[in-house]
Formats: structure tokens, C-alpha cells, sequence
């Protein structure tokens, strides 16, 4: 707790706070109750917290009041190794943050095939083929599902559905594997898996009316996930791990340069 004040602080009053700590953690010990400790922790981290903002403020304005650029990021990073691990420890809490407030998701996947999947001379990648998939996210196939769902709405209603039905889908085309997936996200699991499916339903009339024959085929329908794709608490504080050391070494790297550059300017 002593770290989060500003070193001229420290080594002034140093001693005295560790005295009133261990005086004050004394006296909660003696009365051995859990409640009588848990209340001195809470009030401790509750006041070191507040006390060292004030006091790193106040002394952050008088380095910006007298100093350079230079003089205040190396007082926020005081040494490249204590950047690193702010960086570190920022980039970390982002993302267990952003796991603990991000609404769970679901995905609810409609396999579709291709008569010209069949064939031993079928190439994914031919212009015919990727010219009909596209047509999958097109405004015209989603304007169909929106309508669908809901008829007599105003145009200005069904594109804001449509971008929303864009946004949330995604089609997955394999080499490898002889079909195409369309995806749907969304908070619910019946949700998810009605929209798959109305998309490829709205797909394969559209594919109807205009070739006169159907061309797809639905193998696969998407039903409700069971499981939701929020990440896990796991998941966030590894992907936090390796963002925030690749953040926190170049962060250390530019402290380490901006050190050495005013080092010399000052020998200078």
C-alpha cells in the first residue's frame, strides 16, 4: 500500500504509516473477531486508497506546473519496470471487466450445400459460387427475413432490422468441408437459432424465383445452443496476459528510451 504513494511522500512519512498500521492492526487482533478485522481491512484499503490519490495528485500538478512532457511520464511510469506492470495490470482488469459487463452471447449455426458440391470439379473459389453465397447477407435476402417476420413495417424500420441482422450473422465458407454455415448471434438461444434458419429459408426462395430450380439445399438446421459464447474468466485472464506483456514491454522499451535520452541531455 506504501507503493501507491509518491516517493518524497514515502520517504517522509514511511515509517510513521507503518507504525499506525501495525498499532491499529494490533488492537483488531486483540479482540479476535473475524468482523473486527474485516472492518479494519475495508477501512484501510478504503482510506490508503483516497489518501494516495490526493497525494499523487497534488504532486502530479506540481510536475506538470514545472516540468516537461517528459517529466510527467516518467513521474506516472517512475521506472520501465513499474510500467510494465501497470500496463500489465491495466490491460488485465480491461478484460476481465469487459467479460464481467459484456451480456451473454448466443451462436446458432444452418448448414447449407450446393448441388455443385457434389462434383469432383467444384471449386469453392469460382466467381459463380461466391457471387451466389453473397447473396446470403445481401439487403435484398434480409429485407425478405425482416418482411417476413414482421409485415407492414416502414422502410426506414426494415433497413435498421437489416443492419442489425447484418451485423449479428456471419457465412463460413470451407475448402475442405462440402457445406456453407450461416451463424447468428444473439442474446437468446431460440433466437439465435430462428434467425439461422430464416435466413437460409429466405436464401433458397430467392435462389427459387430467380433460377427457376433449387440449387441448395438445407442439411443441417440450427437448433438452440445450450451454451452461451461469453468468455470465461480463464479465457479473459489469459488473452489480458498476453495483450497486457506485449503492451507492457513496449511501454517499458519507450520508458527505457526516454529515460537514457534525458539522462544524457542532463549530462550534457
Amino acid at each position: 500500500m506504501l507503493r501507491l504513494y509518491p516517493n518524497a511522500f514515502r520517504r517522509e512519512y514511511a515509517d510513521k504509516l507503518i507504525l499506525l498500521f501495525l498499532d491499529q492492526l494490533r488492537d483488531a487482533k486483540a479482540r479476535k473477531t473475524t468482523g473486527v478485522l474485516v472492518r479494519f481491512w475495508v477501512r484501510m484499503l478504503a482510506d490508503t486508497g483516497f489518501a494516495a490519490s490526493r497525494e499523487q495528485w497534488s504532486d502530479l500538478k506540481r510536475i506538470v506546473g514545472s516540468g516537461s512532457p517528459a517529466a510527467l511520464l516518467l513521474h506516472v511510469f517512475p521506472t520501465p519496470r513499474r510500467g510494465f506492470c501497470t500496463v500489465l495490470f491495466l490491460v488485465v482488469l480491461g478484460f476481465v471487466g469487459r467479460m464481467l459487463v459484456t451480456p451473454q452471447s448466443y451462436e446458432a449455426t444452418t448448414r447449407i450445400v450446393s448441388d455443385e458440391q457434389q462434383s469432383l470439379s467444384f471449386d469453392p473459389l469460382s466467381e459463380t459460387y461466391q457471387s451466389s453465397l453473397r447473396q446470403l447477407s445481401e439487403v435484398k435476402t434480409l429485407e425478405n427475413v425482416v418482411r417476413a417476420m414482421r409485415p407492414g413495417l416502414p422502410a426506414e424500420t426494415v433497413q435498421s432490422e437489416v443492419k442489425r441482422i447484418g451485423w449479428n450473422m456471419t457465412v463460413c465458407v470451407w475448402r475442405k468441408i462440402p457445406y456453407v454455415e450461416v451463424r447468428y448471434s444473439a442474446s437468446q438461444a431460440i433466437e439465435a437459432a430462428a434467425m439461422a434458419n430464416r435466413i437460409a429459408d429466405a436464401f433458397m426462395v430467392r435462389r427459387l424465383q430467380e433460377n427457376g430450380r433449387q440449387d441448395f439445399a438445407i442439411i443441417d438446421r440450427a437448433v438452440p445452443p445450450l451454451r452461451a459464447r461469453t468468455p470465461t474468466l480463464p479465457q479473459a485472464l489469459i488473452q489480458g496476459t498476453v495483450l497486457g506483456a506485449f503492451a507492457g514491454g513496449a511501454v517499458a522499451l519507450i520508458l527505457c528510451v526516454v529515460r537514457r535520452l534525458m539522462q544524457r541531455t542532463d549530462a550534457v
